[in-house]
């Protein structure tokens, strides 16, 4: 069983390599794509990796949902799938709404006209 400190630190590795990892792919799309794909990927792939999810109804503690959701389909089938997968599409519809909200800003100050 994982102690609070250990369970923290694992966390913490775990945000800190998704990080890099999202810090590399982004470094390494950079000239294939724009600024804004870039970060709309990077946005994305974030909340596909760092969303958490209970790994059981009985358990209090949290892990990744995308690997809670691919072990509970693979374990208990679909039924058992579809808890930690709605917060996984929640995250995921959270981060697509930022994108299309951070896409129309950029379109509305582009748009405004230059004062005179």
């Amino acid at each position: 069983m994982l102690s609070p400190e250990s369970y923290q630190s694992a966390w913490l590795a775990y945000a800190g390599a998704t990080l890099a990892a999202l810090l590399i792919l982004y470094l390494w799309v950079g000239p294939r794509l724009s600024h804004g794909w870039r970060l709309s990927l990077a946005l994305i792939l974030a909340a596909l990796a760092l969303t958490p999810a209970h790994p059981a109804a009985d358990v209090t503690t949290w892990a990744p949902a995308i690997f809670v959701t691919f072990f509970e389909l693979l374990t208990s089938g679909t039924e058992a799938a579809a808890r930690p997968l709605r917060s996984l599409l929640i995250a995921l519809g959270m981060a697509l709404a930022l994108c299309l909200l951070g896409w129309l800003a950029v379109r509305m100050l582009r748009r405004a006209p230059a004062a005179e």
